[in-house]
């Protein structure tokens, strides 16, 4: 393996969360009276939810917390482990890794629920350790989260990834001196991410970083 420790994303890059993502805001939209494409509102979402609740605050006029608070009332109801389900190749990868004397580590924005989601897959096994919205880290492309891992667990950055779907997460890696990977199946990001390692399926990603 060209490194031996993998930090993960979550949203879009472990799991495929985003329909049930922007099904939520789309819900809440409609509430307020807001008509937007849904393919549009789905690439919104993919900055963030807070991006999102921005832009359209700014185009419709409806206060960003209250949106945020309505989508998160549908994403209780709607983002279940049925909606938001491992891309191809996860466990594959994961697997390998391990067996190959590598470790996982998860970074996400997202509570709980991301451990939860592991768990209900039988991925958890898979990870040393993991950073989720309720350790109240700054968050990425700020460091701080990464910078802890790396120091609880000893770690050389030179062997260090961090692997995820938005330049934020690749850059928050390199703000923390180790490397970082774009997966981007939906090719939703520009060509200015600042890497070199770009993967547009999980088995690209395992053949070029761990298989070799």
């Amino acid at each position: 393996m060209i490194f031996q420790h993998f930090f993960w994303d979550y949203d879009g890059t472990l799991f495929d969360t985003y329909d049930a993502v922007t099904r939520s805001y789309e819900l809440a939209c409609r509430d307020k009276g807001i008509v937007i494409p849904f393919d549009e509102l789905r690439w919104m979402t993919k900055h963030s939810l807070s991006w999102t609740a921005a832009q359209l605050e700014q185009r419709f006029g409806v206060p960003a917390k209250e949106l945020l608070a309505i989508r998160e009332t549908y994403a209780e109801a709607m983002e279940t482990f049925e909606t938001m389900r491992p891309y191809d190749g996860v466990r594959e990868a994961l697997r390998a890794i391990c067996e190959q004397g590598g470790k996982n580590y998860l970074y996400s924005h997202r509570d709980h629920r991301s451990m939860e989601a592991l768990a209900h897959y039988g991925l958890d096994g898979y990870f040393t350790d993991a950073i989720t919205k309720d350790d109240a880290f700054p968050r990425k492309p700020a460091p701080d989260a990464l910078n802890h891992l790396v120091q609880k667990h000893k770690l050389d950055v030179a062997q260090c990834i961090m692997i995820g779907d938005r330049s934020l997460d690749v850059e928050a890696g390199l703000n923390a001196g180790m490397s970082g990977a774009l997966f981007d199946p939906e090719r939703f990001c520009d060509n200015n991410v600042p890497t070199k390692w770009k993967f547009y399926t999980m088995s690209e990603l395992q053949k070029a970083l761990i298989d070799t």
